[in-house]
């Protein structure tokens, strides 16, 4: 029997046991080392020849990151750990490496939705920095447990040349500044139970490029210290520590010690990811990874392989067997598995079941969509999806890109559409006049990627400059607008105004189930926004650009507002809150309400219509609050149809929008920027050149640390700039801030560039 037959029969053996499986992600920085860790895992698993380990980057499969030399995607693979104790049965691991550039954070935050715990990987020189906090932010707030691996020790020795007190306080300070990010970012369960610590083994030490590693028991175990590792490199003779300390061995001894198997942590992580009861039979059986419960299945990406596309699920509950129909939660349409496979780097085995607590890739259903909740059909009654994932950008980077020929035009729209599928991270606007399409990604890098994408799938297009993307809002409060239907029957009374900064940043990561839950709602809103608890009750909906619809309605709220807009007490004496929230119940016949739900989503469906172009340049219009105060509609529906209800929802939101003064946003970067203490004065120079503000300038024993704003729309030359008048010895990081009002005195001009680019004004 082969290897690769052995080791596929040992995995689906493995499957069958939750309690000897983990489900881990590598994460950190970008070139601290995740990738060159994973090939001495693969080597190890036989899976890649020991001699090439740490330069194979087996999942950097893709072309273009073994050009570039980093990842920009998320790989998984499975394999099996034989453990070192002969009484412990062989333990499976399915591993995910990830993106470390910020542009791919999106992919991170998916791939970390399937897994339960990670290693977090920190370049010893060069520390915890802004990208290690992002990744460990969006770890603990998936549920997942850190360890902490602090990679490249071998540069203290070679090229700082520290002594060993220097080396252990360098390696205190990583320990400290890491447990503070679980501290600041972490629930009471990470606080009290996932401090990380070198006495106890959960931080692991080592040269994954050199394939070495250790945690402090195992010094102590073998009586050595960090001056033995320091003479084999003066000694020339780090070659053969791979021998005593393999790097593979302690990782993974690690990760079966200190990470939980999917029993384990789906007791706590159900509670956070999904939307659902968990007191439900659903619940239940999710809550403890029951292989015989009903079938839940989360998708964390999408990808096309061999003209295919390939969902890459964690199943939660159940098992699922291929050929077996799943409910799509999300898409609403029933679909079958045709294709159930494993995954092994760039290879696929085939396999007939994969039971809960397992990561699958799943083939066969043609709507398929990263983000997706799969259900077994006899449980579709009781489906509730996965929260949306949150990610700590969104695209902000802009780029129009045509088709050499018009007549590729439909090709070009078909591989747009496939790549959205494949990454949600990518916002497309086509214009089917001229064939120019603006494509908005997370970054320029990411934006080239996908048009080196497009060109590979056979359409050849040109691509312009990156810019900023643009949204729309307003500066103030306008007053309350009426406006009737043309058929004079229906009426509606709304005002608009402009959220504040801590309100919208809460808005971007809310989960649903706050969102959906009255109960959870009024009390979470008014704690973290400036929403009062009345406006909680009557809160209708939130969009992607943090666009609230708020219903002032005595059927939402059970309070009446005055002409002030004060809050009146309810009935004269206060309504408990199960009265006030009588009329928000589904169960109640519909003619007790003033606004029945069907035409409540009519009238969100408006408002969202025109919320999508603004009047500035048809960017879209975000942050604002929509309050409605006063609803009538005609009792005949054909005398409220559609047409009636959005022209009077759309007379009444433009008089409200001109008063309130529309305004155009652009994003704002926050730079990280780490120097050279001798380009310290190029770095501030630039950002002062590209009309950005410096916040604060820190220095350490080895660098200065720059942290400053600066728009997207400046960054983009910023980048160019700085890599060439430091000779890219400068490393920077942008981090999504928020929107911002345009300078005034670029306003004119930006808004013709931006008609320019879409075909709205000519010069």
């Amino acid at each position: 029997m082969s290897r690769r037959v052995k080791m596929t029969a040992d995995i689906l053996r493995l499957m069958e046991n939750p309690q000897q499986v983990r489900n881990i992600g590598l994460i950190g920085h970008i070139d601290h080392g995740k990738t060159t860790l994973s090939d001495s895992l693969l080597a190890e698993a036989g899976l890649l020849a020991k001699s090439l380990a740490g330069e194979a980057r087996v999942l950097d499969y893709l072309e273009e990151e073994q050009r570039r030399g980093i990842t920009m995607k998320s790989a998984n693979i499975s394999l099996v750990y034989e453990h070192s104790l002969s009484s412990v049965d062989p333990f499976l691991i399915n591993l995910v490496d990830t993106p470390g550039h910020l542009d791919f954070s999106g992919k991170v935050t998916r791939a970390l939705r399937i897994a339960d715990g990670v290693v977090v990987i920190v370049d010893s020189v060069e520390e915890v920095s802004s990208q290690t906090e992002t990744v460990v932010r969006q770890a603990l707030q998936e549920g997942l447990r850190p360890l902490l691996f602090i990679n490249k020790i071998d540069r203290l020795f070679k090229e700082l040349k520290l002594d060993s007190d220097e080396i252990k306080n360098k390696f205190s300070r990583i320990i400290q500044d890491f447990n503070k990010l679980i501290y600041m970012y972490g629930d009471a369960l990470a606080k009290d139970l996932w401090l990380v610590s070198a006495e106890k083994g959960s931080v692991l030490f080592g040269s994954a490029l050199h394939k070495w590693g250790f945690v402090i028991p195992q010094l102590v175990q073998n009586k050595h210290n960090f001056d033995y590792f320091q003479h084999a490199y003066d000694n020339d003779t780090y070659r053969a520590l791979p021998n005593q300390y393999p790097v593979w061995k302690s990782v993974l001894a690690a990760v079966v010690q200190f990470l939980p198997n999917p029993v384990e942590a789906q007791k706590y992580r159900i509670k956070t990811i999904w939307s659902g009861d968990c007191g439900t039979d659903v619940g239940k059986a999710l809550l403890n990874c029951d292989p015989k419960g009903p079938l839940v299945i989360g998708l964390s990406k999408v990808q096309k392989l061999k003209n295919r596309l390939i969902g890459t699920g964690r199943i939660f509950s159940g098992t699922l067997k291929r050929g077996q129909s799943v409910w799509l939660v999300n898409g609403k349409e029933k679909s079958s598995i045709n294709q159930l496979s494993i995954f092994m780097g760039s290879r696929l085995e085939s396999v007939s079941e994969v039971p809960a607590g397992n990561i699958a890739a799943i083939g066969g259903i043609k709507k398929i969509r990263s983000g997706e909740t799969l259900f077994g059909v006899k449980a579709k009654e009781d489906a509730k999806p996965f929260e949306t994932v949150k990610y700590v950008s969104e695209p902000v980077v802009t780029v129009a890109i045509e088709p050499d020929m018009l007549k590729n035009l439909n090709q070009l729209q078909e591989i747009l559409e496939e790549i959205q599928v494949e990454d949600p991270n990518i916002s497309v606007e086509i214009s089917s006049d001229s064939g120019e399409c603006l494509l908005s990604g997370m970054g320029p890098l990411h934006l080239e990627i996908v048009a080196n994408t497009i060109k590979e799938r056979g359409v050849e297009v040109e691509v312009s400059k990156p810019t900023s993307v643009f949204h729309e809002s307003i500066e103030n409060i306008s007053s309350y607008h009426d406006a009737t239907s043309p058929n004079g029957l229906n009426s509606i009374r709304m005002l608009v105004m402009r959220m504040d900064t801590p309100t919208v940043a809460y808005l971007r990561g809310v989960k649903s189930q706050i969102i959906e839950n009255d109960i959870l709602r009024e009390q979470e809103l008014p704690q973290h926004t400036s929403f009062s608890v009345y406006e909680s009750r009557g809160f209708w909906n939130v969009d992607k650009f943090q666009n609230v619809i708020i219903s002032r309605l005595k059927e939402d709220t059970g309070i009446e507002y005055d002409d002030e807009d004060n809050e009146v007490l309810e009935s004269k004496t206060k309504t408990s809150k199960k009265k006030s929230r009588k009329g928000k119940s589904k169960n109640d016949p519909e003619d007790n309400r003033q606004v029945p739900l069907d035409m409540r989503g009519q009238i969100m469906e408006s408002i969202h219509g025109i919320l999508s172009h603004g009047v500035i340049a048809q960017e879209p219009i975000s942050e604002v609050k929509i309050v409605i105060k006063e609803v009538n509609l005609a009792k005949n529906r054909e005398d409220a149809n559609f047409f009636e209800i959005s022209t009077m929802i759309q007379d009444a939101f433009m008089a409200c929008l001109r008063e309130a003064q529309p305004v155009l946003l652009e994003p704002i970067y926050t730079l990280m920027i780490a120097t050279p203490e001798e380009y310290i004065g190029t770095v501030t120079s630039l950002v002062n050149q590209f009309q950005g503000k410096i916040l604060e300038i820190t220095q350490d024993a080895f660098k200065s640390h720059v942290t400053a704003k600066m728009s997207v729309r400046q960054s983009i030359d910023f980048a160019q700039e700085i890599r060439g008048q430091t000779s890219g010895r400068v490393f920077w990081q942008n981090l999504f801030d928020k929107y911002s009002p345009v300078p005034e005195h670029e306003r004119e001009s930006i808004i013709q560039d931006i008609k320019f680019r879409k075909g709205l004004a000519f010069f």
